[in-house]
């Protein structure tokens, strides 16, 4: 019998699949062949026919109840034609989410069994094969050892010396240094540059309150500092003047387009022990940043490193800022006072990182406090004032320090923490940055106010099974715990079901966002669930085969909160049908009008047809291909989704009659990510043909679930 298992799991990334390494998961085993007899409701025996059974053919039966082989990945059926049960097995039901450990079966024997580890090996010595569990994908990144960018030029890249990352084609020639820096085989030829600000012996003039450009060029790394790597890098020396009538605090930044940026400052250059303070590369929304900010630096000239893994121009600043005493409240003991409704400044460069959150930063925090004497509802919303790094809040309890004392947490460009009804007393707001910024923020109370409907399992509002919802999660808070997208805004809907059925449960979410959808057994305590998935891009899709009657809680969730839509697509319990053949229109498989869970293998199929939407080149007919035919007799909307196939889909769908008929409009969908083609489409009275390809010639084990609506 198919219990309930999660069918799709996260990731969020284009997908660089592998090619025809995947053997087929549908290895039919020998199965239950019993002849024996079947008792009628009188205790009579009922001849059970004799012949060579199929592998999903098990004992004699008389109805459903008496055919549960109690393998969870089977769907049992008691098949009156023949007075037998049929255990399908339901391949998709066992798939992981993982891939790089191959695509499971369903063994009707045993249960779900593991599938053949994906090697990713294409047997060239000059690349690095590996599989990529975040892409679901394999990587065949040619040889390059000094990790500079050039692949060595014996694997066709235009590196000569591929032991140091000073050395390649896409750097500059410098002059008067003996050697082939570009690898075009002059040295030191016409078109070679001097580097400069490479040494303190010819720093870059870095004035105050100026964004200004510093080339990398030619440069190497000559200088240490606490928070930069040793090799690897270009570095490049600044000078700044800092006057004597008073005492100054200095605010450096660098930015850059790409790669990893560092800077420091020392009081005296080339003299690591020196070191003032030092900025450590991380990724904001403006792209690479470090920053540091040294307190009450000495007088006069003092060196400035600015280093990057990329021989590139990088965009540095300098400010010059009255002297402030340090950050103190950097501790829940250390905590300052904040009153709500006015804003207050958190400059988070150069902090420690000191309570933990569910919600990841690159900066440390600082600590403020708050104290109330009713309930109320609590909001802290926040922003950065220079751009640098997004804000990341933590609403904890009076007792602040340990990770399970926080209530509500948040991250984004401008976020929004709510927690609702709180009891009086005192309260945390723990502040930090995804890269050294500062960031404004207020904590604002209100009156207790009411949960909106469905802002728990409790309160959900029953759903329409097949209709799209709109949902607004605005008032609504993070009350659905344990599923897959922590510190998320929730909206619960109940969802009943009259008969045991398949359900396909989709979210869709904006662009700028990230969403999740789960399903539960009420009252969604933890281990209620039944499955969750959250994906990029939009829309995320779980399902669940052979539910029982009854009553269910469908739960989509966004971390920022933004406006969502949820669909429930319901289908009578269906066995799951594996397509053999298919391989070209005449052999095309009816798609029944209840639609179905369909699988099958293009590994071992021929390319007969190409799609609009495959752009990667190659063969004219693209990859190898099957064929379903889908004839309807008015119009209807049709969900195809292929979450759980092996590799990057290509979905097309085609209007008939004639074979193999005209593209849908808007109806060819590629996989490129984890859970594979999908499409939503309107399709009027006809037939068509559903054709089940593979991106820029790829093929294996593919899942098709079709949901059919009027």
């Amino acid at each position: 019998m198919i219990r309930l298992r999660l069918l799709s799991i996260v990731s969020l990334i284009p997908l660089q699949g592998c090619v025809e390494i995947v053997p087929s998961p549908f290895v039919s085993d020998a199965g239950t062949d019993v002849e024996s007899e079947a008792m009628d409701t009188d205790g009579d025996t009922v001849d059970a026919p004799q012949s060579d059974a199929p592998p999903s053919v098990g004992t004699p039966c008389l109805d459903d109840k008496q055919c549960d082989d109690f393998i969870a990945c089977t769907f049992d059926t008691c098949d009156l034609s023949i007075q037998r049960c049929r255990h399908e097995p339901n391949h998709l039901s066992c798939q992981d989410g993982r891939y790089c450990n191959g695509s499971e079966r369903c063994d009707p024997s045993i249960g779900c069994v593991a599938g053949e580890p994906i090697t990713c090996s294409d047997l060239d010595p000059c690349t690095i094969d590996q599989c990529v569990e975040q892409t679901q994908s394999c990587d065949h990144v040619v040889r390059d050892a000094d990790g500079d960018g050039d692949p060595d030029w014996h694997c066709g890249g235009g590196d000569c010396n591929d032991n140091d990352p000073l050395i390649n084609s896409l750097v500059l020639e410098v002059c008067a240094n003996g050697r082939d820096d570009d690898c075009d085989g002059e040295v030191d030829e016409s078109d070679c540059i001097f580097p400069s600000n490479d040494t303190c012996a010819d720093p870059l003039t870095l004035p105050f309150d100026q964004t200004i450009v510093a080339p990398l060029f030619g440069t190497k790394a000559d200088y240490a500092a606490s928070c930069i790597p040793s090799s690897g890098l270009r570095d490049i020396v600044a000078a700044v003047d800092v006057p004597d009538d008073a005492t100054y605090d200095l605010d450096v930044w660098v930015r850059a387009d790409q790669g990893n940026v560092f800077t420091a400052i020392s009081s005296i250059c080339g003299d690591p022990a020196e070191e003032l303070s030092c900025g450590s590369s991380a990724f904001g929304p403006m792209g690479p940043v470090a920053r540091f900010l040294a307190r009450k630096v000495p007088a006069g000239l003092l060196p400035v490193y600015f280093a990057s893994d990329v021989e590139q121009n990088l965009l540095v600043h300098a400010s010059l800022l009255p002297t402030q005493p340090p950050t103190t409240n950097e501790t829940c003991g250390t905590a300052i006072e904040v009153t709500p409704g006015q804003p207050t400044i958190a400059t988070l460069i150069g902090v420690e990182t000191d309570v933990g959150s569910h919600c990841s930063a690159s900066t440390g925090d600082l600590l403020y406090r708050f104290t109330t004497t009713d309930a109320h509802d609590i909001r802290v919303t926040a922003g950065s004032i220079d751009g640098f790094g997004e804000p990341v809040l933590s609403l904890r309890n009076e007792n602040c320090a340990k990770p399970e004392d926080e209530i509500a947490c948040a991250s984004a460009a401008a976020p929004l923490l709510f927690a609702r009804n709180q009891p009086a007393g005192t309260y945390y707001v723990a502040v930090s940055a995804t890269a050294a910024s500062i960031i404004q923020f207020v904590v604002e109370l209100q009156a207790p106010s009411e949960p909106p409907p469905g802002d728990d399992c409790q309160t959900a509002p029953k759903m329409t099974a097949n209709v799209t919802e709109s949902i607004s999660l605005y008032d609504h808070a993070d009350n659905v715990k344990d599923s897959c997208l922590a510190n998320a805004k929730d909206a619960a809907r109940t969802l009943t079901l009259t008969q045991p059925s398949d359900v396909l449960l989709v979210g869709q979410y904006s662009s700028s966002d990230t969403g999740a959808v789960s399903l539960w057994y009420p009252p969604c305590a933890s281990e209620d669930l039944i499955g969750c998935a959250n994906a990029a891009p939009s829309p995320v899709r779980i399902a669940a085969s052979n539910l029982a009657a009854g009553e269910y809680r469908a739960v989509i969730e966004t971390r920022h909160g933004n406006p969502a839509q949820l669909t429930a697509f319901v289908r009578p319990a269906t066995a799951p049908t594996f397509i053999a053949f298919a391989d070209t229109c005449e052999e095309a498989y009816p798609i029944p009008l209840q639609g179905g869970l369909f699988q099958g293998n293009t590994s071992n199929a021929t390319a007969q047809y190409a799609a609009g939407c495959d752009q990667a080149g190659g063969a004219a007919a693209g990859a190898s291909d099957q064929m379903l035919r889908l004839d309807l007799p008015g119009p209807r909307r049709v969900v195809f989704d292929m979450r759980g196939s092996s590799y990057r889909t290509l979905l097309n769908i085609r209007k008939g009659p004639a074979c193999p008929g005209t593209e849908v409009l808007h109806g060819c969908s590629v996989g490129f990510y984890q859970q594979r083609s999908y499409l939503d489409l309107r399709l009027e009275k006809g037939t068509y043909y559903v054709q089940v390809d593979g991106f820029f010639g790829e093929s294996g084990a593919w899942f098709l679930d079709v949901f059919i609506v009027e």
